[in-house]
């Protein structure tokens, strides 16, 4: 079975496995016509199907951060390029700091107006 086409690049990884050698009991019906490979182990096809989803499926993440990453980077351009065409002016200065209350003055020193003088 060796020499069959399909299992020539048996071994290298680059052959396709058949998908009904192992799954009927006569084997593939095209016997040494198929051009698939008959010398892989039942389960390869799905194991390398599998794989090959797996490997989209990482490639696909790895793309869709890529874009995020891009996205973010132009909106902090599109940011920087509008915080120098229109700074930032802040509209309020913070508030003072609370003034210290004035002393009192005790009543016999503070000054009277004329007219509320009880003395004149």
């Amino acid at each position: 079975p060796s020499d069959l086409a399909g299992s020539v690049n048996h071994g290298t990884g680059q052959c396709r496995p058949c998908a009904w050698v192992h799954k009927v009991a006569g084997g593939c019906r095209h016997a040494e016509k198929c051009e698939y490979c008959h010398l892989c182990p039942p389960g390869e096809l799905r194991r390398r199907k599998r794989d090959k989803m797996m490997s989209r499926a990482v490639d696909a993440r790895r793309q869709y951060f890529e874009r995020e990453e891009q996205r973010e980077q132009r909106l902090n351009e599109v940011k920087l390029g509008l915080q120098a065409r229109f700074p930032m002016v802040p509209t309020r200065s913070p508030p003072p700091p609370p003034l210290a209350r004035a002393p009192v003055l005790p009543e016999a020193e503070v000054p009277m107006h004329p007219e509320q003088d009880p003395t004149r």
